[in-house]
């Protein structure tokens, strides 16, 4: 009797979650608000297929099928919205009454420096203007240019010895000098490595459940990958600390005009008006560290890798360049004014950043409590909806019948790019725009035609010539070789 009646129990306890699942799955497919939009049918029961994506570390591929095969509203999680309508980008990226940023931002950000956290993955998007406008003047493409000198150190530099460029580059800006990347040819303090396996770790975390991240952090915590992960972390945030109260501590022995410098006097001046304080200003470079370096990275990998596969569009490039050079409007290394008036050499990077941008995730934001229209579709508050760049620049009514293709040619009419660049999202969209989007084309419209000036770059194996990519937010390029020959003039 009393086996039976245990027995029972356990029938119960087993039936109850099963029960329960049934139940969700009916909900979620026939009476939740967004079971009208289509998708994977894991995606509209769990958050489980966009984690298996994430995994998978090519989910830009999967979304743009999804939409191939759905139309413009795709549903990648109970709760969230894929949307590939380009003119639904400026309704959730708009700059009034923006709409916050979602619950996936919530592991990036970097705790410890500031209470008012870091404005990246700040959710609310008033709280974000807020501190942003702090520092927002010393982003400014104008301001930036002043920094041009820090710069051409180091791409001096990397004429002469190619290695981890756009890591020195934020070291000069931000911490009054180069890590060494270049010059000493090698990987400073682990940095890039502890950085490389961060990222996937935090994406994960950001497309968990909330209630599932404690679980997923422990987890990968008792893994030797995650006590790496955790040293790394921990090693460039010390180091960020140590070197900022170098470089402040020295900002008198030798005056620079680098950007550091003006966050310095923000800190000194207006601190207290602020509340900005110590710890902001070691956020601050910290943040540039942490998102300024790879992003850029990869924006230079995808211009060359398309410029290797594209032999007229790389031999248009030289031309413009060598006669720039040759009739004295671009000097050697150039300025961002000199680089920013060669039309081809615009193009080339306006078409890198479209083919292959940095982040290449739906950037998440939180529909408002009024809900909003998409497509048609009315979606109620506090679901989250979004827009992938690597779907949205694959847009063929936007960006013509080539859009898989790299074409520079296609921003070479300023009325069509004009329209094309509405749709542009390589560094976001609305108020939550990357901050540093000014160095990262400052970066890129410098060293792209000194590089192009000085070297050649060809596959070193014709049989291998496509890369391998790993997109965990940041889409990383990996699994190629180039051969690079110093060029005679």
């Amino acid at each position: 009797m009393f086996l039976e009646l245990s027995l029972s129990r356990v029938g119960v306890l087993v039936a109850l979650p099963v029960l329960y699942w049934i139940g969700w799955v009916v909900y979620a497919r026939t009476f939740h608000p967004l079971s009208r939009i289509p998708g994977p049918f894991l995606a509209t029961v769990s958050r489980l297929w966009y984690i298996l994506k994430i995994w998978t570390e090519d989910v830009e591929k999967d979304e743009r099928a999804l939409h191939e095969k759905y139309g413009p509203l795709v549903r990648l999680a109970p709760d969230e919205i894929s949307c590939s309508d380009p003119e639904a980008f400026a309704d959730i990226y708009r700059f009034s009454n923006a709409l916050d940023k979602a619950q996936f931002y919530e592991p990036y950000n970097t705790t410890g420096f500031s209470p008012h956290g870091d404005v990246f993955s700040c959710k609310s998007d008033k709280k974000h203007g807020q501190r942003r406008r702090i520092t927002s003047s010393v982003y400014s493409m104008s301001n930036v240019s002043k920094s041009e000198q820090y710069i051409d150190s180091c791409s001096d530099l990397l004429t002469e010895r190619l290695g981890q460029y756009t890591f020195d580059i934020i070291g000069e800006l931000f911490y009054g000098r180069a890590f060494g990347f270049v010059d000493e040819g090698k990987d400073q303090n682990d940095w890039i490595k502890s950085l490389d396996k961060m990222i996937p770790f935090v994406c994960l975390m950001g497309v968990a459940p909330p209630i599932l991240r404690p679980f997923v952090g422990i987890g990968c915590m008792l893994t030797s990958a995650g006590k790496e992960i955790a040293k790394g972390v921990k090693n460039i945030g010390e180091s960020s600390a140590r070197l900022m109260k170098d470089a402040y501590e020295s900002r008198l022995e030798a005056p620079r005009t680098d950007m550091a410098q003006q966050v310095f006097t923000i800190y000194e001046k207006s601190g207290d008006k602020f509340d900005y304080r110590w710890g902001d200003v070691e956020q601050e470079s910290y943040g540039a560290l942490f998102a300024g370096s790879d992003t850029t990275a990869i924006a230079f990998r995808s211009l060359f890798y398309h410029l290797m596969h594209n032999p007229e569009a790389y031999r248009k490039l030289e031309a413009e360049v060598d006669q720039a050079v040759n009739e004295g409007r671009l000097s050697m290394p150039p300025t961002y004014k000199e680089a920013s008036q060669l039309p081809y050499l615009c193009a080339c990077i306006k078409e890198a950043l479209r083919i292959h941008p940095g982040a290449q995730l739906s950037l998440p934001r939180t529909v408002p409590p009024q809900g909003m229209t998409l497509c048609g579709q009315f979606i109620p508050g506090g679901y989250v909806v979004g827009i992938n760049a690597a779907v949205l620049h694959f847009d063929k009514k936007v960006f013509g019948a080539d859009a898989e293709s790299f074409n520079p040619d296609r921003w070479m009419d300023q009325s069509r790019a004009n329209y094309m660049d509405k749709f542009m999202m390589a560094f976001g969209g609305g108020t939550r725009t990357c901050l540093g989007k000014n160095i990262a084309l400052i970066e890129l419209h410098k060293l792209s035609p000194q590089l192009v000036w000085s070297y050649r770059f060809e596959f070193y194996d014709q049989t291998k010539t496509q890369w391998h990519t790993r997109n965990t937010f940041f889409a990383r390029q990996e699994g190629l070789v180039a051969r690079v020959k110093r060029r005679n003039h």
